[in-house]
């Protein structure tokens, strides 16, 4: 276990978290800068410095840890400090929050107010979950059409059951079954409504009716549906910040724990729409539901 301070340790942690998010700047910690008005050096935990054409950008940070939220007082030392070194930017890190005086001042100053986001296991680590939709689109009914010159009888049957076969009476497949190739290889479109006239096979088909063989053309028609879950999902890999004046959180990427859709169907609101959810899902998973195939024998 490390003997240093946890103050310290913050520090190092706030570091290498603007390191991952500024990877072309270089990142100082413990820097030395300085006063243009002190006349002394002044102590930054954290120098961020950048060429962005032909101008140099710096910016210093503050690291907090504190066991209670950063006050004004802190804020106005952070904003003396960045008019002393001539900073184009200062912002403070606070493990406990800030106060809303301090905010308040923050925000006028043009000062950036954050907090640590981590999954890792340390003092400052989280669990987090973000808002999260499962946009699922499902196969509703359909029909099928058949249109042939001089056909016999069909037996009366389940049509979905039908078995469409090849000019030699082998079987290409049971109608349903087709269908369900056109929406597993993707080939039906993933939007609301009606799609029609498609041909259920690209191969020459034919049916049997009293004992012979009927040249057809089959086309059928499908409604897509969608069924929207609304919830809460894990991170199991997070590192950056959290704006606290914004409200808003940058990082330069996450992962999101395993999705259980049986517990989703069970646990999550079922929604109609996007438009009735008061907050924007930070994570959005679009999904098809599969559908068992039928298995039967032909009757000889």
């Amino acid at each position: 276990m490390s003997s240093q301070p946890d103050w310290k340790t913050f520090e190092e942690l706030a570091t290498e978290i603007q390191r991952e998010l500024a990877p072309d700047a270089v990142v100082t910690p413990n820097a030395k800068l300085p006063g243009r008005r002190s006349k002394v050096q002044r102590q930054i935990d954290i120098l961020v410095e950048q060429k962005v054409g032909q101008y140099d950008v710096r910016v210093v940070i503050d690291c907090k840890d504190y066991k209670v939220p950063v006050d004004l007082k802190e804020v106005e030392t952070v904003i003396g400090l960045v008019d002393d070194v001539g900073a184009n930017k200062g912002a403070i890190i606070a493990a406990k929050g800030f106060t809303e005086g301090a905010k308040a001042r923050a925000k006028e100053a043009g000062i950036d107010l954050y907090g640590v986001i981590d999954t890792a296991k340390h003092k400052w680590g989280s669990y987090i979950t973000v808002p999260a939709v499962t946009r699922d689109w499902r196969l509703g009914s359909w029909n099928m059409r058949i249109s042939c010159f001089g056909f016999g009888k069909l037996k009366r049957q389940d049509m979905r059951y039908l078995p469409i076969l090849r000019s030699d009476g082998s079987l290409i497949d049971y109608a349903c079954n087709l269908v369900l190739n056109w929406w597993e290889d993707g080939m039906l479109p993933k939007q609301k409504g009606i799609h029609s006239d498609i041909p259920l096979t690209a191969e020459a088909t034919y049916l049997k009716t009293d004992e012979l063989l009927f040249p057809v053309t089959l086309t059928f028609s499908v409604e897509v549906y969608e069924v929207f879950h609304f919830g809460q999902i894990g991170l199991t890999e997070f590192r950056g910040f959290k704006n606290e004046i914004q409200e808003r959180v940058i990082t330069n990427g996450f992962t999101t724990e395993k999705f259980d859709f049986e517990k989703i169907g069970k646990e999550w609101q079922k929604i109609d729409s996007l438009d009735q959810l008061a907050v924007k899902p930070l994570v959005t998973l679009g999904v098809s539901t599969n559908y068992p195939r039928y298995t039967g024998n032909i009757e000889k």
